[in-house]
């Protein structure tokens, strides 16, 4: 007997839901929580929300999902110069064309960018990291 392993709005993108499991026997949590579409580049800054540590100086790009998403936040995967969008409507690749929404546009410049700094050990400015 075969048994399925995905729901039927399953698709073949390397992107696709994740748990998330938190226990802390201090806290009254909520049994689920919707992340509204938020991606694994808001776990980091999630799980330094938890440890009160959202105010802290990092380079995650993400955003708490206890948080409310600043308004140019997309929720996009981006494997490479490959780029997934993710929403109520599943996953969906982005084209890189102008009939994508500007917003997403910006944000693949965004990442694009960051991706740039990162390669060029230029995340946070010279005299800052000089200082840490």
């Amino acid at each position: 007997m075969v048994k399925a392993l995905q729901g039927d709005d399953y698709q073949a993108y390397f992107v696709d839901r994740i748990p998330l499991i938190i226990h802390h026997s201090g806290l009254a949590l909520p049994s689920t929580f919707d992340a509204d579409y938020r991606t694994s580049v808001d776990f980091a800054p999630t799980l330094l929300h938890l440890l009160s540590l959202q105010d802290a100086r990092n380079a995650f790009m993400g955003f708490s999902i206890f948080e409310q998403a600043p308004a140019h936040h997309v929720p996009l995967a981006a494997m490479g110069e490959e780029y997934f969008y993710i929403g109520p409507h599943g996953i969906s690749k982005a084209t890189g064309t102008a009939d994508e929404d500007a917003k997403h546009l910006a944000y693949q410049n965004y990442v694009r960018m960051y991706y740039w700094l990162e390669s060029q050990n230029r995340v946070f400015p010279p005299e800052e990291t000089a200082s840490n």
